[in-house]
């Protein structure tokens, strides 16, 4: 059931909502709220999800077991999870232009879809070996 909170913001913070609203061509400031909630709640399972991806193909690339056709998107999809988390750029995260921290995020969006794919398609890949 959809419930309404009034929710108190230091000026900066509005700010940045609307940053990410007109960033993202969003039309409401409450539908704004709304994404940035679903985010900060959905980001714990997003990065385990990521984490085991990664985990994955680090181990796959430690043990010589990476499928040829994966080495250079892997390569290039582990270069960007350390780059993602790395101490220099938590640190510069407040620092960045809104519309810059936004494409961040959606990158990050689209490198976590692809790590899914890449999880999903050795899965597949796995079962067929088995059967």
């Amino acid at each position: 059931m959809a419930g309404r909170k009034m929710v108190s913001l230091p000026p900066e913070s509005w700010e940045k909502v609307d940053d990410f609203r007109f960033g993202n061509r969003i039309k409401t400031e409450s539908e704004a709220i709304r994404r940035l909630v679903e985010r900060g709640l959905a980001y714990p399972e997003m990065n385990f999800i990521a984490s085991t991806a990664v985990a994955m193909l680090r181990t796959m690339e430690f043990a010589g077991s990476m499928p040829p056709e994966w080495k250079d998107k892997s390569a290039e999809l582990l270069r960007a999870w350390d780059r993602i988390h790395s101490e220099q750029r938590m640190k510069d995260w407040d620092a960045l232009d809104p519309h810059i921290q936004a494409e961040i995020i959606r990158e990050e969006e689209r490198q976590m879809e692809r790590l899914r794919e890449q999880e999903e398609e050795y899965r597949r890949k796995l079962q067929g070996d088995d059967e």
